[in-house]
């Protein structure tokens, strides 16, 4: 996650701490232990919870997608860093079947000594927010961004715009969107004893990028890859054994193939 890079690079430490008042505790709120005495909490979608502070954080309706299965997102824990300047406030806190109530998933600071400024920090991105109801309409990405940048004393969000749209100027080309990261389903699946399977995938530009296994619990089984890969097409092979060479038990299994600009997912079986 970004928070926990930010937590060991000593001047990002400092931004962290210092400049937003923020504490990083730990990186996955799935995960058991995720802060120290929870258990594992796998719903896919995760309540946020208002908890005061400067302004409402939302209307207590909204969760946060891809917490469980299959997507397995990374949502930072967060809390107040004690001896930071400002006025530091929990504006939203994670609330779970199993974990209950978890502070923090957003601080918000308002520095009142020395420059003036507000911050405020998420521990997830904006973008995976919607509605408890469903847990699919995106309407709560557009309210968050009202409520913090009304806070900072914007107004509301705008549709984008384009800025050359009033000028009559030609390009000479038409502008290309980048081609996004591709993952092939795994083949065969279902995946029988000694046998092997394999699956692709495709950048257009090198980048960071991890490929794991999942069981259905959300454990991970096998690290295919984590690291630079170069761009083009690759091809993957995996026997159905775990990290140690273990066989895995027959059942669903999940790939997942994560870089900056994309996270896919791909569903496998395993029989014995």
């Amino acid at each position: 996650s970004m928070n926990g890079e930010a937590a060991s690079e000593p001047s990002a430490r400092r931004l962290l701490n210092d400049w937003l008042g923020v504490s990083y505790t730990c990186g996955t709120v799935r995960d058991a232990n995720c802060p120290s005495g929870t258990v594992i909490d796998e719903v896919a979608c995760i309540e946020l919870a208002p908890s005061g502070g400067d302004f409402p954080g939302n209307d207590d309706a909204v969760v946060l997608v891809g917490n469980g299965c299959p997507n397995l997102r990374s949502f930072d824990v967060l809390n107040t860093q004690s001896g930071s300047g400002g006025s530091l406030a929990g504006n939203e806190l994670y609330r779970g079947p199993l974990k209950g109530d978890v502070p923090y998933h957003s601080i918000s600071n308002q520095m009142t000594q020395g420059p003036f400024y507000k911050s405020v920090l998420d521990g997830a991105s904006v973008h995976y927010r919607r509605d408890e109801l469903t847990c699919s309409d995106p309407a709560p990405v557009e309210d968050r961004l009202t409520r913090v940048l009304n806070w900072f004393g914007y107004g509301s969000p705008q549709i984008c715009e384009d800025p050359l749209a009033a000028l009559d100027v030609d390009l000479g080309y038409e502008p290309e969107e980048a081609a996004q990261p591709t993952l092939s389903a795994f083949s065969p699946s279902p995946l029988r004893a000694a046998g092997i399977g394999a699956f692709h995938t495709s950048l257009e530009a090198p980048a960071l990028a991890a490929i794991q296994i999942f069981d259905l619990q959300g454990r991970l089984i096998k690290e295919v890859h984590k690291g630079l890969l170069e761009a083009g097409n690759h091809r993957w092979s995996w026997n159905g054994g775990d990290e140690r060479g273990k066989r895995v038990a027959q059942g669903v299994y999940f790939i997942r193939f994560h870089t900056s600009r994309a996270d896919l997912t791909e569903r496998l079986v395993v029989l014995n």
